[in-house]
């Protein structure tokens, strides 16, 4: 849970009277913090409010004990956090989960996806990769023509793994290939962020690893890439419903006041530090 500004609970329809806060500060009762079935399969400990010093309360011994506590009732204890903690929109991982697809021009239009969630994949005209690719063609002048594409995908849909990303660059992909367009991977990368209205995700689908970017004050997306330190493992939870980006962003406020923009600032830099040093020990602040 996000100690210091918490909204996941707003996104299961929950109240955030007492949680995690309660229990490590306040003595509560782990039965009395609980919120039993908000999903099949699913209670939910929620913050409890805001901390103004979430690491303390992550690193306490009651934090440690209430963890330790959830292991012996379920299978599975999941901790929530933002994307990448205070960079979201900014800094993107990409991992070894592709989107592999084969195209070639054809009489008509077929459309075949296989893989995991291929039945939430549309094989119709409305298809998002097909009409990325039928976008960046009327953007460009030209028109597309039918193509025989194969899906095979790799990552979970509505699960906040940057799979609309991923789709938006393929269409940016193939439209560069069938149209003949020349471009390289910044352009295909840029186009795809102007698609996805931010640069994070296209930029790891990219890029792959670590990726830093922005966009410039031209609307120009900018991205590095930084090999993550090999001392590092990635495991990922992903929820068992689907959640798109647009409606988990509508929990979010429209401004932040100076003193969140500082924190933020902050944890950003000293995250991408951490990551490029491998100095784990930042990892409790940075994560906030």
């Amino acid at each position: 849970c996000d100690l210091r500004k918490p909204t996941q609970h707003r996104l299961l329809e929950s109240e955030n009277a007492k949680g995690v806060i309660d229990y490590c500060t306040a003595g509560a009762k782990l039965d009395d913090i609980t919120v039993k079935d908000v999903k099949p399969n699913l209670d939910l400990i929620t913050s409890g409010g805001r901390s103004k010093s979430p690491t303390q309360v992550l690193n306490s011994k009651a934090f440690e004990s209430m963890i330790a506590e959830l292991r012996k009732r379920y299978d599975r204890v999941i901790v929530d956090t933002p994307p990448l903690a205070a960079v979201t929109d900014a800094l993107g991982l990409g991992l070894d989960l592709y989107l592999e697809c084969r195209f070639r021009p054809a009489a008509s239009l077929s459309i075949r996806a296989s893989g995991r969630d291929a039945e939430l994949i549309s094989t119709g005209p409305d298809n998002l990769i097909l009409q990325t690719a039928q976008g960046v063609a009327t953007k460009t002048g030209r028109t597309m023509p039918p193509i025989e594409l194969e899906i095979l995908n790799d990552i979970p849909l509505g699960k906040g793994m940057g799979s609309s990303a991923a789709a938006l660059t393929a269409g940016v992909v193939i439209a560069n290939e069938v149209l003949g367009l020349g471009w390289d991977e910044y352009r295909i990368l840029d186009e795809a962020a102007r698609l996805e209205g931010h640069p994070d995700n296209v930029a790891a689908a990219v890029l792959g690893s670590i990726v830093a970017s922005a966009v410039d004050s031209d609307g120009k997306a900018q991205a590095i890439r930084m090999d993550l330190n090999p001392r590092y493992n990635v495991a990922v939870v992903v929820p068992d419903f689907v959640l798109s980006t647009s409606k988990a962003r509508e929990v979010l406020p429209q401004s932040y006041s100076r003193a969140d923009a500082v924190f933020n600032i902050q944890r950003s830099t000293l995250l991408i530090v951490a990551l490029a040093t491998g100095t784990t020990s930042a990892f409790p602040t940075a994560l906030e």
